[in-house]
Parts: structure tokens; C-alpha cells; sequence
């Protein structure tokens, strides 16, 4: 009937929705999320069905092999987030094998302490890598340093200088909630020394949102970036220092080696979603 075909079309929606919005604010925040039945839909399809699926999701782009139809072909043939959780959809396996890579880079790059700007409202962590772990590096360090910071510090800053050849990809967390990320960084450039940076930065800078904003900018143009948040030049000059083998989780998972078509993967993905904000 008319009325179970609705029925059946807002509970799919419901839990994409869902998906999608954990995916970029994380569960936790969901707690203030003025919508109705909010928490009676997480209670439906599984608290730990949703941060399941959103992590195996999330993966596909992540990881150094880059394949986001994978994770797009499993979305479409899901009925509920516990298909995907529970693994009854074929490429999830694929998607677990990305989710261990991605988990062996971020263990790798966690070795690396973040350096502070001298005005110690910016937190800056460094890597290296071939997958997409600089937005959870700047998530894992927001929320390990926001309860130390007794209110200096802003936002973390996790920049990436191997994700793109000639680039650094970087996302920004705010770790003082009331700060709009976006125009933080925009001001920073806009008063530099430097008048033209916020040109020459281009339009992939500052994208995203208030809470969670980020961008690509040309590698040469980064120290400059570094200078306009206050960092002195012994930080800003320097290169990311991390050790070179991934931890042990890495075993059985797919390599960490990017290859010409992961990178023209990357590129093409980086044109239509530049913000490099995704948590």
C-alpha cells in the first residue's frame, strides 16, 4: 500500500540521515540536536549500528587506496545501518580492510606531539601520510588537549604533506566552541604581513564549517599559513617527523601505498569536496 511504501521510504531516509549527520558533527553531539525523535531513531537502528556503519563508510575514502564507490554501492544496497555494521552487504569486508589501514596510519602519525603558536591559540600536528587521517588527528587532539587548554587554546591545526604531491591538506578542529573557525583563519591571513596570502591561498582555503573547517594549499605557501597563525619560523620551516613503519594493525589490511590512480582518485575527489573537513 501507499501508506507501508512511505512508511518504508522515511525509515531508510531516517537512518541515512542519520548516518550522514554523525558522520559530520559525531554522535555525541546529537545529544542538543533540536529535532524531534532524534534519539528515539538512534535507539531504532542501534547507537553502535551508526558509529559502525559511519566508520566503515568513511573508510573507503580514507584510506591510501581511495575508493569512495565502494562505500557509495554499499549505501545503496543497505536496508539499515545494521547491514552494514553486521557485514551482510557485499564490500563491507573491503571497507573493514580500508577502516585497519586508516587505523594503522593514524596510530603511526599519533607519535608525532603537537607544537604550539607563541600566542598558544593554535595546536599544530604534522604527518605524512598517504590516507586521509588528518581530520581525525585533528578531532583526536582537540579532544585530548580542549580540557587542558584553560581557554588559550583555539583549534588544532593537523596538516598532511602526503596526501596530495605538492600540496598540504590540512583540517582544523575548534577546541573553544564559540570560535568560528572560518573566520579565524580568514582574519589570520587577511592581517598578515603578507597582503595578498589570503590570494594566493586560493579557494580551497577555509572551507567547511565553523566547528570544522580545513583546505589544500600549495606546499611553498604553507609556511606563510603557519606565520599569519603566529607560529615562529623554527616551526613553520619544519618538516613532519614521524617513524616510517605503521603500527601492527596494519596486518592483512590493504597497503598504505599509494598508487598513480589513488592519487588521481585523490585529486578528482579533492576538486569536488575541497573543505578536507569530513570528521
Amino acid at each position: 500500500s501507499s501508506a507501508s511504501s512511505a512508511s518504508s521510504l522515511s525509515s531508510q531516509l531516517d537512518w541515512l540521515a542519520l548516518t550522514g549527520t554523525i558522520g559530520d558533527h559525531g554522535v555525541e553531539s546529537l545529544r542538543t540536536f533540536p529535532v524531534p525523535n532524534l534519539q528515539a531513531a538512534i535507539k531504532t537502528f542501534g547507537r553502535g549500528n551508526l558509529t559502525e556503519t559511519v566508520a566503515l563508510i568513511n573508510a573507503g575514502r580514507r584510506a591510501a587506496s581511495c575508493d569512495p564507490m565502494v562505500a557509495w554501492k554499499v549505501l545503496q544496497n543497505a536496508s539499515s545501518p545494521a547491514d552494514i555494521a553486521k557485514h551482510k552487504i557485499q564490500g563491507v569486508e573491503y571497507l573493514a580492510k580500508c577502516r585497519t589501514q586508516v587505523q594503522a596510519e593514524v596510530d603511526r602519525c599519533a607519535t608525532a606531539p603537537p607544537r604550539f603558536s607563541r600566542n598558544g591559540s593554535v595546536a599544530l600536528v604534522r604527518m605524512r601520510s598517504g590516507a586521509q587521517v588528518h581530520p581525525l588527528m585533528a578531532t583526536r587532539w582537540a579532544n585530548r588537549l580542549g580540557p587542558k587548554s584553560k581557554g588559550k587554546l583555539i583549534m588544532v591545526l593537523a596538516a598532511n604533506d602526503g596526501y596530495l604531491p605538492g600540496k598540504v591538506n590540512f583540517s582544523v578542529r575548534a577546541v573553544n566552541k564559540s570560535t568560528d573557525l572560518i573566520q579565524y583563519l580568514s582574519d589570520a591571513v587577511s592581517n598578515y604581513e603578507l597582503k595578498d596570502l589570503r590570494t594566493q591561498l586560493g579557494a580551497d582555503f577555509a572551507r567547511g564549517h565553523t566547528q570544522a573547517s580545513g583546505g589544500i594549499v600549495d606546499i611553498e605557501l604553507f609556511p606563510e599559513l603557519l606565520r599569519a597563525l603566529d607560529f615562529d619560523d623554527n616551526i613553520a620551516l619544519d618538516l613532519p617527523v614521524i617513524k616510517k613503519t605503521a603500527s601492527k594493525r596494519s596486518n592483512g589490511a590493504i597497503s598504505g601505498q599509494q598508487t598513480l590512480g589513488d592519487l588521481w582518485k585523490r585529486q578528482k575527489l579533492a576538486h569536488s569536496n575541497a573543505d578536507e573537513s569530513t570528521p
